[in-house]
């Protein structure tokens, strides 16, 4: 099975753990969705916060 990487987005500083809450997930695992490996639906709303949030996409 092959995986299309996407392109990692770097949160803004101190909105890792707001996400965190808000997903209901650990930092981590927030970490590894934004980290553009995964590309399922909640890494594209955790991409989508991080964005709003003030964080930038990285290549």
């Amino acid at each position: 099975m092959e995986t299309t990487r996407i392109n990692p987005v770097q949160p803004k500083r101190g909105t890792l753990q707001r996400m965190a809450k808000a997903f209901c997930r650990s930092t981590a695992s927030i970490s590894q969705h934004l980290s553009g490996i995964t590309n399922n639906d909640l890494s594209q709303r955790i991409r989508k916060m991080a964005l709003e949030l003030g964080g930038r996409e990285t290549k």
